[in-house]
C-alpha cells in the first residue's frame, strides 16, 4: 500500500506544473495537486515506517527495544495529555488575569485574514 501511495504522490507531483510565482497565490482555498501529493507522500512514509518497525520486531536484539518503545509511546501520550490540560488551564487563567476587561468579541480568530507564509 505504501509503495502505491508513494507512486501516486510522485505522479501527482510530477504532473503538476509548479513554479515560484504560483506558490504565493496558493492559500487555504487553493489546495492544489502539489500539496495533495505532499500529503500523500507523508502518509506513505508513515506507513512505510510502521512496516519497517514490524520487520525489526523479528530481530533478536532490536525486537525487544522496539516493543519497549511502543509501550513507552503509550505512556508518553498519556503524559502529553496531562501536560496539555495543565498548559491550557495556565494559558486561560493567565489571559484572564492579564486582560480582565476584554470583550468576548475581541477573542475571535479569523482564518480568512491569514495570508500564510511570506
Amino acid at each position: 500500500i505504501a509503495v502505491c501511495m508513494f507512486m501516486g504522490a510522485f505522479i501527482l507531483k510530477a504532473s503538476t506544473p509548479y513554479n515560484a510565482v504560483d506558490s504565493k497565490s496558493m492559500d487555504l482555498n487553493n489546495f492544489g495537486y502539489y500539496h495533495w501529493s505532499g500529503l500523500l507522500s507523508i502518509f506513505a512514509f508513515i506507513i512505510f515506517g510502521f512496516r519497517v518497525m514490524q520487520m525489526f520486531q523479528m530481530h533478536p536484539k532490536i525486537g525487544p527495544k522496539i516493543v519497549m518503545m511502543q509501550r513507552m509511546t503509550i505512556d508518553l501520550v498519556f503524559f502529553m495529555f496531562l501536560l496539555l490540560v495543565f498548559t491550557v488551564s495556565y494559558g486561560v487563567s493567565s489571559q484572564a488575569l492579564l486582560f480582565p476587561f476584554r470583550e468576548p468579541a475581541q477573542l475571535r480568530w479569523s482564518l480568512s485574514s491569514w495570508e500564510g507564509p511570506i
